[in-house]
């Protein structure tokens, strides 16, 4: 099923750039931020959202309202909340979870979660050529939040207790916005910490615009030179899951 023009979202630059270096790049757009080019004879944009609900739907808004895209696929780092995943791990998502971006954790009681499905023709289509590929994934549901979750503690509990195999920050609200315009998506994940790592809290490491800072980092590192060796877990981990999300997608062109 060949489509005009897909359009490829994530969040960070982390998370594209395998797919960058494969992308003849003919048109870019709001300083970067929207990519035109040619991956494996597709059509397609490349979109950096940005981190967190708000700013990945006002992107998709934007998206759709100015450019013609006939299937969304959005990608990103995830954490397991299930210990089934580990990091590298390909999950392959049929339905989005979210209630204003709160967990019920503090609370330690369930949320009422609204959803949102993946388009079942386009995600049966992209789950057919990966496993003809013969790479491994799994099928799951994601729980869109508006912060990271740091803590394992907090990942054990939304396993539990939720119909989620992972959370982030962005495919419910890619989701929301790409239904009333009528345009299918697909969403990806790559399990960037699993449901038993706790991470450095990473605004202590990002600017505003939710990329690394090197700056933030270093100086994080030097203030807390026992937390080197997760710091440098967590970028390894990164680098691991950006080249799953690269491979999942170019199969499924």
């Amino acid at each position: 099923m060949k489509t005009n023009r897909i359009a490829i979202l994530a969040a960070l630059k982390d998370e594209t750039a395998g797919l960058k270096q494969r992308t003849r790049i003919t048109e870019r757009f709001l300083k970067g931020k929207i990519l035109a080019g040619c991956l494996s004879g597709q059509e397609v944009f490349i979109v950096e959202t940005g981190v967190g609900p708000v700013k990945a739907g006002n992107m998709t808004r934007y998206l759709l309202e100015n450019f013609i895209v006939d299937w969304i696929i959005s990608i990103g780092f995830a954490g397991g909340v299930k210990e089934y995943l580990n990091v590298g791990d390909l999950l392959v998502c049929d339905a989005a979870f979210w209630d204003n971006g709160e967990t019920g954790f503090k609370e330690g009681k369930a949320r009422t979660l609204a959803r949102k499905d993946m388009d079942p023709a386009r995600t049966s289509e992209a789950v057919g050529k990966i496993s003809r590929s013969g790479m491994g994934f799994r099928k799951g549901g994601l729980l869109t939040v508006n912060r990271v979750i740091d803590s394992a503690e907090e990942k054990k509990w939304l396993g539990g207790i939720y119909p989620a195999d992972a959370v982030e920050m962005e495919t419910f609200s890619i989701a929301e916005e790409a239904e009333k315009k009528g345009v299918p998506v697909t969403a990806f994940r790559a399990i960037s910490d699993a449901f038993n790592d706790s991470i450095v809290d990473v605004d202590k490491l990002t600017g505003a615009d939710g990329e690394v800072s090197r700056w933030k980092a270093g100086l994080y590192a030097v203030s807390h030179p026992g937390d080197i060796p997760r710091l440098l877990a967590m970028r390894e981990n990164s680098r691991k899951a950006a080249k799953v999300l690269a491979e999942a997608v170019l199969r499924v062109l």
